[in-house]
């Protein structure tokens, strides 16, 4: 067998459903189900899953032994190739076990609040660099869920923006007393006429659920302040996968403006980050 127990991040096997399984997962790593691919010889178990949980992708079993490789090679090639490897992936395996010694944590705590003190999360700000542009790619091409506009933007859109110096592009990681959360976060600012309109702005799935997002936010603003700007806009664009992040702008104390968020700064947050964000 190539694989060994130490490849796999989490193992399920019980009597329960496929179905209450993978949900149980997706709790568990902190991600959205449209991140799961589920592979069963049976065809009333993929059935099962296709009904129950519509945003998991579950491919045909091939009925014939003979056609399995051609079947792996053609899961490979849709679900999992990656163009270019960052370093987020290499740690990818690693990563996810730290998040779920971290959810193993947030259960036995006495409350929520109490977990996010203990955890001590930092968070580091950079401008992106060369270095940083795969990665920043890569977020904004598959990030979902926390994603404010969905805009995915290619190589060549970020280097066409960080020669221009109407935008800055910020990217970041964090970590906290479990460990490393990689490279989690992005963010598109524009200056314009009237301010600063944040273009993008996006957290990866395992970073979710731990304030971070309010803690990045107020990072920029409080940059935006310094330079000497005093109204801000926030784009968002409401999609299927999105709903976690529909609230944001409001809880971060932006109003309704048009199709969008704008606040004067400075702006006062309705949640709070337990936590630190510095420049790197």
């Amino acid at each position: 067998m190539l694989l060994r127990e130490d490849f796999f991040v989490a193992v399920r096997a019980s009597w329960n459903s496929k179905a209450e399984e993978i949900e149980s997962l997706a709790r568990q790593l902190n991600l959205g189900l449209d991140a799961f691919v589920f592979v069963d010889d049976s065809a009333e178990e993929r059935e099962l899953v296709r009904q129950i949980l519509p945003e998991v992708a579950v491919p045909e079993f091939p009925g014939d032994s003979a056609e399995l490789a051609l079947f792996a090679h053609g899961l490979y090639d849709r679900y999992f190739r990656a163009f270019e490897i960052t370093v987020d992936d290499v740690a990818r395996t690693s990563l996810y076990k730290t998040e779920a010694r971290r959810a193993q944590e947030h259960c036995a705590s006495p409350s929520f609040e109490q977990f996010l003190q203990g955890l001590h999360i930092r968070v580091t700000a950079s401008a992106v660099g060369d270095a940083d542009v795969p990665r920043f790619v890569q977020l904004c091409q598959k990030t979902n869920q926390f994603n404010l506009t969905t805009k995915r933007y290619s190589e060549a859109d970020v280097r066409r923006m960080l020669s221009d110096d109407a935008y800055a592009l910020h990217i970041f990681s964090a970590d906290d007393r479990f460990g490393s959360y990689g490279h989690i976060g992005a963010a598109v600012l524009v200056t314009e006429d009237d301010g600063i309109r944040i273009d993008t702005f996006l957290l990866s799935c395992r970073a979710m659920g731990k304030n971070i997002e309010y803690g990045i936010l107020g990072w920029l603003l409080d940059g935006c302040g310094e330079q000497g700007f005093t109204r801000v806009r926030g784009d968002f664009v409401q999609t299927e996968k999105n709903e976690p992040a529909s609230d944001f702008y409001l809880k971060a104390g932006f109003t309704v403006c048009g199709d969008n968020f704008a606040a004067d700064l400075p702006v006062k947050s309705s949640v709070q980050f337990h936590g630190e964000v510095v420049a790197q």
